[in-house]
């Protein structure tokens, strides 16, 4: 495949890891809504740094990521308060 790289800008309307995904995945803008209401078992845990996005992991050890994370009726597990610790002390 032959072309440009180009940059195909996202509205600043806090929905924009959203619908950039929505853009990637069906060239839509504003899939945000839609990705938001669905009703995942799974999750995965991002971080942001103000320039890009990295994923979480849970480690037990060096040789194995925990990526994918079940969804239990919106209640904080274990995993969501070390992910919050994470990010409190990246804020320093």
């Amino acid at each position: 495949m032959e072309g440009i790289v180009v940059r195909r800008v996202i509205p600043s309307d806090n929905s924009c890891l959203f619908n950039a995904v929505g853009y990637a995945m069906d060239h839509d803008k504003k899939k945000a809504p839609e990705l938001r209401q669905e009703k995942y078992s799974e999750r995965a845990l991002l971080i942001y740094d103000g320039l890009h996005y990295n994923a979480l992991a849970m480690s037990p050890f060096e040789e194995f990521d925990q990526t994918i994370f079940a969804v239990k009726d919106s209640t904080i597990e274990p995993v969501d308060r070390l992910a919050l610790n994470l990010v409190k002390e990246q804020q320093r």
